[in-house]
This record gives C-alpha cells, sequence and structure tokens, in this order.
C-alpha cells in the first residue's frame, strides 16, 4: 500500500497502553484519517495526552503507523516521552493527528520520496533517469566556485589560470567544458590532476572533477577535442637515400663523418680485425654447441647441453649434476641423493660459519620438481614448484613502513569499487602438476580490479586495456586488502550515522 498524508487530520482515541489505538472519530472541524487512508496504508502519526479542553498536558510520541479498519498499528517509534520507546498511555482522552517526521531513517526518507516524487539516494535504487541541469557558463578565475553554479554542467571561459574549484561536499561531481585556453594549475592536495602536473586546455576540452571535500577535488578524466593545426611546421622537400634530415632542418649527405666515424673503413664482417686481447678472451670462452669443459677457480666439470636444456651446476671439485628434464629418465645425476621419494641433488650450502642452510633441486619422477631454500637448522623453507606456486612453512612479507612512502592518499568510494569485484573459482590450466587435472583456485579478476584499484595491478608494458592483449596482470595482495580495509571503514561510518540518527 501507500504512504500518505493530509491536512486537518485529527482524531480521539481512549485506548490504553503500548497496543493499537482505536480511532474515536475526528475532533471537531478536523477531518478523520480515513479521509485520507485506506487499509494498510501508512502514516507519521503524533499521539499526545489531552484534558478535557483538548490541551496536551502528559506523554507524547511521533512514530511511523498502519492504517487498520478505524485503528491505527503502532509500528516504528521516532522519538517519544518515554525516550524514543512506545509510550503506555493511561485513561482519557489522546489526540491522534497525522504529521510529517524529519527524514532522519531510511524508512522515513522512503516515505518522503513517495510523497514528493524524488531520486533515491543514500544507497537505494534509482528507478528512474537522472537528468542534469543545462550547461551553465561561468567565468575563468583564480577561484571557479562550483558550489555557487545550479548544475553538474559547466562552460569556463576566459584565459585566467584555474588553481581552485570551490567547496563542495565529499563525492560531489562536476563535468567542465572550456571555450578556450587556460590552464589548470595542478595542486597535489586541492586540484590533483591527471598525471600529476599542470594541463593547458584548449577550445571544446572536457573534464570530470571528483570533490574530495574541504576544497580539494581530483581530475578523474579529460577529454581532448580533436581540431586541426593551425601552426604547423612547412612541408619538407624531398631528399636522397644518401641524404639524412639535420636537426637545423636541412638536407645533409651521410657519411662517415656525419657520425663521427672518420677513421672507419667500410670492410666485410670477416675483414674487421679483432684485437689480440679480445681474440684470446674469446679462445677462453666455452663452446655450447654440445659437451665441452670448463675450468672455473679451480672447479673442473663439464656441461651438457642439447634441446633439453639441461641444468648444470658445481659446488666443488669433480661433482655436478646433469639434469634433462625431456628424457624418459628425468634425473640423470653425478652423486645425487634420496630423501624418501625424492632424488635430492643440494646445489649450495651456506655451513662456512657454523650454519646448515642450503638450497638444492628435487626431483619426483613423472610427479613434481622443486628447488628448495632450507634455512637453518630450524625446519623452515622456502620452496619454488614446477606448478609455479612459491610456498613457506612461515610466511610473506613486504615492506610497508610509513617511512618509505610518499603522497599517501585513502581510497575512495570502497564500496562502490568492491561492488564493481566478482570473488570466484577458477582453474588455470598454466599451473597444471605433472600428472592429473589442474587444481581449482580462488581469487579476483585482475582486469576487473584494473578498473577500480589500478595501483593494485602490475601491468606489463606490452599490455593493452582496450584489446586485452600482451603480458599477463598481477595482483598485490596487499592492494586488495587496503580497498577491503576502506570498504569495511565506510560501511562503519554508515552504521554509525544511522545509530546516530535514531
Amino acid at each position: 500500500m501507500a504512504h500518505v498524508t493530509g491536512d486537518r487530520i485529527l482524531e480521539l482515541t481512549t485506548s490504553t497502553g503500548q497496543g493499537d489505538l482505536t480511532l474515536a472519530g475526528a475532533v471537531a472541524y478536523y477531518r478523520p484519517f480515513s479521509d485520507v487512508a485506506a487499509n494498510g496504508d501508512t502514516v507519521h502519526y503524533l499521539i499526545s495526552d489531552v484534558d478535557a479542553v483538548g490541551r496536551q498536558n502528559g506523554g507524547w510520541e511521533l512514530g511511523r503507523g498502519t492504517v487498520q479498519s478505524g485503528a491505527l498499528q503502532r509500528t516504528t517509534v521516532v522519538a517519544s516521552s518515554n525516550a524514543g520507546a512506545k509510550v503506555d498511555f493511561g485513561s482519557g482522552n489522546k489526540n491522534v493527528s497525522l504529521t510529517v517526521l524529519a527524514p532522519t531513517t531510511s524508512a522515513v526518507r522512503g516515505d518522503w520520496r513517495g510523497m514528493i516524487g524524488a531520486l533515491a539516494k543514500g544507497g537505494d535504487d534509482l528507478t528512474g533517469a537522472l537528468n542534469y541541469a543545462a550547461e551553465v557558463d561561468v567565468a575563468s578565475a583564480t577561484t571557479v566556485d562550483l558550489a555557487a553554479v545550479a548544475s553538474n554542467n559547466v562552460r569556463i571561459t576566459g584565459t585566467t589560470p584555474v588553481t581552485a574549484l570551490g567547496t563542495l561536499p565529499a563525492g560531489a561531481r562536476r563535468r567542465i567544458r572550456f571555450a578556450g585556453i587556460l590552464q589548470l594549475t595542478h595542486n597535489a592536495t586541492s586540484l590533483i590532476m591527471l598525471g600529476g602536473g599542470s594541463i593547458t586546455t584548449a577550445a571544446n576540452d572536457v573534464a570530470d572533477f571528483l570533490s574530495l571535500g574541504g576544497g580539494n577535488w581530483r581530475m578523474t578524466s579529460f577529454t581532448r577535442e580533436a581540431t586541426e593545426m593551425v601552426v604547423k611546421e612547412p612541408a619538407i622537400a624531398a631528399g636522397t637515400a644518401a641524404q639524412y634530415w639535420r636537426g637545423d632542418k636541412t638536407w645533409q649527405t651521410l657519411n662517415k663523418a656525419a657520425v663521427a666515424l672518420s677513421n672507419v673503413d667500410n670492410t666485410s664482417d670477416a675483414a674487421k680485425p679483432v684485437s689480440t686481447a679480445t681474440q684470446t678472451a674469446l679462445n677462453a670462452k666455452a663452446t655450447l654447441n654440445g659437451s665441452a669443459n670448463f675450468s672455473y677457480v679451480g672447479v673442473t666439470g663439464h656441461i651438457d647441453v642439447n634441446d633439453y636444456a639441461y641444468i648444470a651446476y658445481y659446488v666443488q671439485a669433480n661433482y655436478g649434476l646433469r639434469w634433462n628434464a625431456g628424457a624418459a629418465n628425468a634425473l640423470n645425476p653425478i652423486g645425487y641423493q634420496v630423501s624418501g621419494q625424492y632424488r635430492y641433488v643440494p646445489i649450495g650450502d651456506f655451513g662456512s660459519h657454523g650454519d646448515v642452510s642450503t638450497y638444492a633441486a628435487y626431483h619426483q619422477p613423472a610427479v613434481e620438481s622443486f628447488v628448495q631454500f632450507n634455512i637453518g637448522g630450524s625446519g623452515n623453507y622456502f620452496r619454488f614448484g614446477n606448478d609455479g606456486v612459491g610456498r613457506s612453512n612461515g610466511g610473506w612479507t613486504t615492506h610497508s613502513d610509513r617511512r618509505v612512502k610518499e603522497d599517501i592518499e585513502p581510497i575512495v568510494d570502497a564500496l562502490a569499487k568492491l561492488a564493481q569485484l566478482t570473488g570466484c573459482t577458477f582453474v588455470r590450466p598454466d599451473m597444471k602438476p605433472y600428472d592429473g587435472p589442474a587444481p581449482r583456485r580462488a581469487g579476483l579478476i585482475a582486469q576487473q580490479l584494473l578498473r577500480v584499484l589500478p595501483e593494485a595491478i602490475t601491468v606489463p608494458r606490452d599490455y593493452d586495456v582496450e584489446a586485452d592483449t600482451g603480458g599477463l596482470l598481477s595482483v598485490e595482495a596487499l592492494g586488495v586488502v587496503s580497498l577491503l580495509v576502506a570498504g569495511i571503514n565506510e560501511l562503519r561510518a554508515e552504521v554509525r550515522a544511522l545509530k546516530d540518527a535514531q
């Protein structure tokens, strides 16, 4: 049913206690509830103890109720003479009237919107179009006071550099179009520009700004108007294949002198000389097109190189390993050890000062391989496996000390950002172990996080956002944690505000 209100609605009741009230009829010169409310309609009510002549003389109660067959159900008490709880009315007359409650709770705000047709806010669903006012012209000035402009769409005219945009509540957004050339002066606190530097506008460039509160603003987007270049370089006359275009805007002959190599002869590669010292150093290098002997710091051994990329490493005289990952017998070591079900090949140790730390390669044929760093005699280790996963029986930490950080800013709109993320489980075929299916894992989609918190994503240089091609995106776990912390703090603030409003 609907929420209703009306003028001059006042009835008497003699009901007692804290239950429903029986409406006993309208007071003289007033109207009954039935004139405006049908069964099931909700209303805002005021109940007052009155004396024989209708003057208030005792308890009172403001609330939200429901009209039902000549009675009023006291659904929600907003304020009362009983410290905000239902009043236990005694015998005698009480006035029951319609009123309009202040919008201090979400239910009451919903009543207001239903009565006046207002748009939803504060987390409610927007069920209609949100149409902004028409664009308003404002002259450029050192401070363009957007709070004084009755529109979200602003066109700034003039050429005076802008350093501030006035004060609006945090979360307010404004779209600005520029009529001509002016400078938007970057400030790391009050006018934060994209790219961290001042921007010079051109006619019909458009920028979006988000208020951070306290007169501080952040540019969230900037779009250039595509225009033809009015000032441009003159056309370059054609040169020849033997010329180059020099910085003084002239064609010059391309020769040895032009690139400061006058003493270089244009001979074939085979005829180019190599110094005696260089040739001696080259002769000492190992040939890597088969098996080759080498000597390093008095340690002699050999390396096998073939299509399977043997791994060879030597830690003492006449000791090494050959690990052919593609052969039927995957590990062909010299002097490997056995530890349980694993073949164990020590790669190095750090025992020269009484420590027993080691690192080694482990292999279980046709099952798994990994490199493990054993820390001291404590049993602690770090392991890197062939499934692409690093493990530790302790934990991994990252430096997050305030002293190594600059330009610290809080994350805003964290709940809205979190709402755009999807927690999911998935299979990573590229992390498949030696045998069996790849295990299911849980996590986030990096492309979603890139849109709302790009600071938490490591983006390869060759990654194309539009085409979603190039290197793989990586998620920084602490970045996701910081977004969750910001979201929790926003929820706490909303809960505190709701409690304060009751």
